[in-house]
């Protein structure tokens, strides 16, 4: 069993893509995070509902998950993307979002609605951080 200690080095360790959309091909625009906020000289959220804390969930409920988070960023009026995270050896990848203007709190606020314990968080020079979520109320 792996414990919560173990889970956040699995966090720092992952690797997240998102896609820009106004790039076009799909394959060629999924880039690391941190070159868009440079770019743009903003700091973004990447959030998930797939597997939240220590648990599995089927594909279908993990995309159902997040078909939820996804509306509760579009009715919020907030700039999203998809995103994917990943372990570095690949043995999962979880779909998500990269999120626009959105606060650390309110980031974390949205994570924990879904159980999950941790987003990432990339400042405006593109400088990645776990960020714990620690009140998931799922």
């Amino acid at each position: 069993m792996i414990d919560r200690q173990q889970l956040f080095a699995h966090y720092e360790a992952g690797i997240v893509a998102a896609l820009d959309p106004a790039l076009g091909d799909a394959q060629a625009a999924w880039s690391d995070p941190a070159l868009f906020c440079v770019l743009r000289h903003e700091a973004c959220a990447v959030l998930t509902a797939w597997n939240p804390g220590f648990e599995q969930l089927s594909d279908s409920v993990n995309q159902e998950r997040n078909t939820r988070l996804r509306t509760r960023v579009v009715l919020s009026g907030l700039e999203y993307w998809e995103s994917l995270n990943s372990a570095p050896d690949g043995t999962f990848i979880e779909p998500g979002y990269l999120v626009w203007g959105i606060s650390q709190e309110r980031a974390c606020e949205l994570a924990a609605a879904f159980a999950q314990f941790a987003i990432y968080w990339y400042d405006e020079t593109g400088e990645r951080s776990v960020i714990a979520c620690d009140y998931a109320v799922e």
